[in-house]
């Protein structure tokens, strides 16, 4: 079952051997994907090393605008970003244990529209400072991730 057009299908499949060198998806990351790209709500229940990730970071790639990825776990949205960054995929990331340095740079890449990824924590994403930059009229928000939502 397709749900989005063959064109920006085709962009996934291809994005997804150039970006993660993988050839095909695994089951059920096609749906997941699928789902998402046709601007649907989704729920994924995969196990640790399923693949998750993939199923919301690939159609944040190819979608206008930010997705906000919620995520209670610190280390674990550290090593995500970073290997995003490794990529050269724009994505960051905010949590209270964050260098002032680097959540400046963070807030500032929101305000300008560079990010297509932004991992947040749950209390981050509710902080004044944070919540109002989201906000903004301007920004189009385009997906809300919960991961690991059974941690939270």
């Amino acid at each position: 079952m397709n749900l989005v057009q063959p064109s920006l299908w085709n962009q996934a499949q291809q994005t997804l051997e150039e970006v993660w060198g993988y050839s095909a998806f695994r089951p059920p990351q096609a749906e997941v994907v699928q789902s998402l790209l046709a601007q649907r709500d989704s729920l994924s229940i995969m196990p640790t090393g399923g693949g998750k990730s993939i199923c919301f970071q690939l159609p944040a790639l190819l979608q206008p605008g930010l997705t906000l990825v919620v995520s209670p776990l610190v280390a674990l949205m550290e090593n995500q970003v970073q290997e995003l960054q490794q990529r050269r995929l724009p994505a960051a990331l905010l949590h209270s244990e964050l260098p002032i340095r680097q959540r400046k740079q963070t807030l500032w890449a929101l305000e300008q529209q560079k990010l297509r990824l932004l991992y947040l924590s749950p209390e981050t994403l509710l902080s004044p400072a944070v919540w109002e930059r989201i906000c903004q009229p301007n920004l189009k928000i385009n997906s809300l991730v919960l991961d690991e939502a059974h941690c939270c």
